[in-house]
């Protein structure tokens, strides 16, 4: 058993409420992900 992820699972779930989070925390993913490919294709289209 792994102390560390123990821990973080704690301060994740003391955080904030579980569906809300696990919604939120995919929402923060798909944007960022978005966010990284449109900046990604942008600079291939300019080649900068």
């Amino acid at each position: 058993m792994k102390p560390h992820i123990q821990k973080s699972e704690r301060l994740y779930r003391k955080d904030m409420p579980p569906a809300r989070g696990g919604f939120y925390l995919s929402l923060l993913a798909v944007v960022c992900a978005v966010g990284v490919v449109y900046g990604l294709l942008h600079v291939a289209q300019h080649g900068v």
